[in-house]
């Protein structure tokens, strides 16, 4: 574990702080620990406070650190214009945290808007071209997320097929449709399978 203290010379403070970030990138690429990476982020941005120039460190870190934050507020101001039935300005919202979250390259988190935004395209259906392109968009960023990564993604997976589903519903595709329920329920039989064997371990 990293430590520091107000003691420690400053001279060894700028190691620190590379490392803090390079640690905090690591979450982001390889995890869903996104509550790791911020907290060595706010880490790395207080040391910056206590030493003079290093400009170029106090950049990275804080860029880093309102990425996150701001991805936050997308998602959570989106849900609210949502909610209003604004969903032009909800779309708008989540197109930014897609383009915030994609400047530092995190699959499951593009994941995430990606079909966040499918879903309020296919509440709105003001335009059968943009709910198409949604659900390309949705293909494409699943298949930049790693195989291994994929049965982590559990969530985002039941997500997007039920919207795969109903959009191919929608346009009467019902082939396909049946399809995608198909890789559904296989998935959520292959999940409550391994629960139930961590449950077996565990008792």
């Amino acid at each position: 574990m990293l430590r520091s203290s107000q003691s420690k010379p400053v001279a060894f403070l700028p190691i620190e702080i590379k490392t803090r970030l390079r640690i905090a990138t690591l979450p982001l690429k390889h995890s869903h620990n996104v509550n790791h990476a911020k907290s060595h982020l706010e880490r790395s941005q207080l040391l910056l406070k206590s030493i003079p120039s290093y400009f170029e460190l106090k950049c990275r870190a804080f860029s880093l650190l309102m990425k996150l934050w701001a991805c936050n507020f997308y998602s959570q101001l989106a849900n609210a214009l949502m909610i209003e039935g604004d969903y032009r300005s909800s779309i708008s919202a989540l197109e930014q945290g897609f383009s915030c979250i994609t400047e530092i390259y995190y699959p499951e988190l593009q994941m995430f808007f990606a079909t966040s935004i499918l879903q309020v395209y296919l509440m709105q259906w003001d335009d059968v071209n943009l709910v198409k392109r949604a659900v390309k968009n949705c293909d494409e960023v699943w298949e930049m997320i790693p195989p291994e990564k994929r049965q982590q993604c559990i969530g985002l997976f039941f997500h997007s097929e039920l919207l795969h589903t109903f959009y191919l519903l929608r346009i009467c595709d019902y082939k396909n449709a049946k399809q995608h329920d198909y890789k559904l329920v296989a998935a959520v039989k292959s999940d409550l399978e391994k629960r139930k064997g961590i449950q077996d371990l565990t008792t």
